[in-house]
């Protein structure tokens, strides 16, 4: 996959096709195309690397209205696509409240209706002959998704039983979840048909039918994502791999130095090489490596990008990506990230096939000034066409929100892309909660009617309080 970097980037651009928003969060793919989710409440589907997209806004925030993105993680069951819509807390946490089931051109419709919002929402899943588990991180509940639209409950008992909990008509009235339930992290699902279960007291794997296995008890597991010959596992310490026939985990071979600090976020395999998306905890940056046989396999080794530019992919070092995903069909591979866009690899060579796009309407892009806040605060400079309201907020690296600087606050058309109330329009680094944000890397977003642009900022201050 050797191809000259530059080159490859002026031919992806000269072939770029706009998706709608630009901020892709999520892929799920089918066998040879992919869904893509995005901040903006909408769903698109993209077949024949590009050449087709259609898209949707279910724009369903059921009853919590300033739900900022319903649509999370998907799962692909029986010719369908399922994506569990979300409502928010004050916090921003998102809840499951139902589930959106797509069409082929990305409509759909609201199944499975949920009238409480303090269920946890499935980021992993696991997919068999007809129902789908998922998982969400740090939740005691597990769920089976039915292909006849069904869903139920489930926890898994310190003796490696699934038990199920409750079935989930238009309510899911959970029983005490006490410490006989593990805390599940993560779930997959091998070539053999095993479940493979992360939980806070160790890994487990078998049929969902019996009671599964323990493959290790010694550790923590954030998470684990299993191909046809072998699976890539996550503790709190450690990124391991496992030969899918024997059970011992071992460390990672090769320039393990990629890894330091590194959350997994996502995994797709292709054969028996799996392509890892890593996340960089401390500031939000990320990259890809490949691992076969339990060897890193590329990786640039540095810190805190992970990029392995000779496989030209067409985002800059400080891109922050969002999730990977292959079709099972065409064998393409598909690589989402925040504001820069979707890149697909086809034939050995990657194109891009959104991109972040200046917006042609009211707002023009967002300018944060200074992008490295130390010290004071950051100007949030746009500019708007036209008088209107405005909407500013900053979110973390996982789209929480963490501070709304103004709301409905009313500004007049500028120019020079500056904000008319540079007063106002700043953020000092601090959450609502009058503390100082995390260091690391933030999204702010600007509102004015229906349309939103985007902006980053690394908060680098330290201290706590915000008095």
């Amino acid at each position: 996959m050797k191809f000259p970097f530059f080159l490859l980037a002026l031919a992806a651009l000269s072939q770029a096709q706009t998706l709608p928003g630009n901020f892709e969060t999520s892929l799920l793919c089918d066998s040879s195309s992919v869904w893509v989710t995005n901040y903006q409440d909408q769903l698109s589907r993209i077949t024949g690397a590009g050449a087709a997209i259609t898209t949707a806004t279910p724009g369903l925030h059921l009853s919590n209205a300033n739900a900022d993105y319903p649509l999370w993680r998907g799962v692909y069951l029986n010719g369908h696509g399922y994506f569990p819509l979300a409502n928010l807390n004050s916090s921003g946490k998102g809840f499951l409240s139902a589930f959106w089931k797509a069409s082929a051109d990305s409509s759909g419709k609201t199944v499975r209706r949920l009238s409480k919002i303090d269920l946890p929402m499935p980021s992993t899943w696991a997919v068999d002959a007809d129902s789908a588990w998922g998982a969400s991180d740090s939740s005691k509940v597990l769920w089976q998704l039915k292909g006849n639209d069904s869903l139920e409950a489930w926890g898994l008992s310190a003796t490696g039983h699934l038990r199920r909990l409750a079935a989930c008509g238009g309510t899911c009235t959970l029983p005490s979840l006490t410490d006989s339930f593990l805390t599940v992290r993560g779930i997959g699902r091998d070539s053999a048909a095993n479940l493979w279960i992360a939980t806070t007291k160790g890994l487990w794997r078998g049929l969902s039918g019996a009671a599964l296995a323990p493959v290790d008890t010694s550790h923590a597991f954030r998470g684990v994502w299993p191909g046809q010959h072998a699976a890539l596992v996550q503790s709190d310490s450690a990124i391991l791999w496992s030969d899918a026939v024997t059970s011992p985990l071992l460390d990672l071979r090769g320039d393990t130095s990629v890894l330091s600090g590194a959350k997994v976020g996502a995994v797709a395999w292709l054969g028996d090489t799996a392509w890892v998306l890593l996340q960089k905890s401390g500031v939000g940056l990320s990259g890809i490596v490949r691992v076969k046989a339990g060897s890193i396999l590329s990786g640039s080794g540095k810190t805190p990008s992970l990029f392995d530019t000779e496989d030209g992919l067409p985002f800059s070092e400080s891109a922050n990506l969002a999730d990977i995903a292959r079709e099972t069909k065409t064998g393409r591979l598909w690589v989402a990230s925040r504001g820069e866009g979707l890149a697909v690899d086809s034939n050995d060579r990657w194109t891009l096939v959104s991109h972040k796009a200046a917006l042609q309407s009211n707002l023009k892009e967002v300018r944060i000034v200074p992008t490295r806040l130390e010290s004071g605060s950051s100007l949030i400079a746009y500019n708007l066409a036209n008088a209107g309201n405005v909407d500013i907020e900053v979110f973390n690296g996982a789209m929480e929100k963490v501070r709304t600087i103004v709301r409905g606050a009313p500004r007049n058309a500028g120019g020079a892309n500056r904000s008319e109330v540079a007063t106002e329009d700043r953020w000092d680094g601090c959450t609502d909660g009058k503390r100082l944000a995390s260091i690391g890397l933030y999204y702010v977003r600007v509102k004015s009617g229906s349309q939103t642009a985007w902006g980053k900022v690394f908060q680098l201050k330290g201290g706590a309080s915000c008095d």
